[in-house]
């Protein structure tokens, strides 16, 4: 027997596939971090800066990071921001880098104000095949001696706080996070956001569509 959807129902499972879109990218990866900078209230050399860079590999394919929806716990962004090569935007928005043989090291630094205890933002990196040396994503906190030093940190290269060698399949255990050493106590931490209210939207008008043509099938 024929089954025909209610245009109700139709319309209900169309427009969560459509919501469902942005949130199920394929080749992105996405995930969050979170600075805990109490440490650097009352430590010298403020104010202090964020620090993020794309270095590229040895592959051909070019690879993009984007960071947005930063929220700095008891302080804002300080002053303008400093691009170098292919990084854009602000704290205030959004950050973007680019990478490519022609443009092998991307960076982009910004102050924040002096008082932040916290700092939290979403990282998106599209995951084009490395080749034998995978392109890198790296953040770091600079403090304001001449220069811009970075505070320094237990990680191998003894500056970052957050280093991922982008893969064309990332996962959460790929992202490498460390601790601040001088001055001590800056800490970083990954998560894997939680699943989006379109995704929870799409998931329930699927069981929806589900019990629908299971009642049919009984009445027929």
């Amino acid at each position: 027997m024929n089954m025909h959807l209610p245009p109700s129902l139709t319309r209900l499972v169309l427009v969560s596939a459509l919501l469902c879109a942005p949130a199920l990218r394929a080749g992105i990866f996405d995930f969050h971090i979170d600075f805990d900078t109490g440490a650097l209230t009352s430590a010298p050399n403020a104010p202090f800066y964020l620090d993020f860079q794309l270095n590229e590999g040895s592959g051909s394919l070019p690879n993009s990071v984007t960071l947005s929806h930063f929220v700095f716990d008891g302080g804002s962004p300080l002053g303008s921001p400093m691009p170098w090569s292919d990084g854009t935007g602000d704290l205030s928005s959004a950050v973007s880098l680019s990478d490519s043989p022609s443009s092998p090291f991307n960076e982009f630094s910004q102050g924040f104000t002096p008082g932040t205890t916290g700092i939290h933002f979403d990282v998106a990196i599209s995951q084009n095949s490395p080749g034998a040396i995978p392109d890198e994503f790296a953040a770091a906190i600079l403090d304001s001696e001449p220069g811009y030093p970075q505070i320094a940190t237990n990680a191998p290269d003894g500056v970052s706080l957050v280093t991922l060698d982008i893969a064309a399949a990332n996962a959460l255990a790929d992202v490498q996070t460390y601790g601040s050493t001088s001055p001590a106590g800056v800490t970083a931490t990954a998560i894997i956001p939680e699943p989006s209210d379109a995704v929870a939207l799409f998931g329930g008008a699927a069981a929806l569509l589900a019990g629908f043509c299971r009642f049919r099938r009984r009445t027929a």
